[in-house]
């Protein structure tokens, strides 16, 4: 299944590998390959983690470390939607 990354949820990450890299620009750049891991493995398996009708549509959600990864199935690509940390405010940004 194809990938495709929102430029929101570019934007998400990108803000939160800059937040990491001002303190520590080798964890940032283990945080992105593992990110970037996780969006593999979303596209290879688009069911797993939580259904989230409650905020959109076919959407669903799973946790990466402090952050929640929100994506769906899309014709034949799996959309990331979000990356945002657990402690946003979901409803806020959606």
């Amino acid at each position: 299944m194809r990938l495709f990354v929102t430029p929101l949820a570019r934007s998400d990450v990108d803000q939160i590998y800059d937040l990491i890299a001002a303190d520590r620009p080798s964890a940032a750049r283990r945080w992105i390959d593992r990110m970037q891991m996780q969006f593999k493995f979303l596209s290879r398996n688009p069911r797993v983690g939580t259904a989230r009708d409650d905020i959109r549509p076919h959407l669903r959600s799973i946790s990466f470390g402090d952050c929640v990864i929100y994506f769906r199935e899309r014709d034949d690509a799996l959309e990331i939607v979000r990356v945002i940390h657990g402690a946003r405010d979901i409803d806020q940004l959606f």
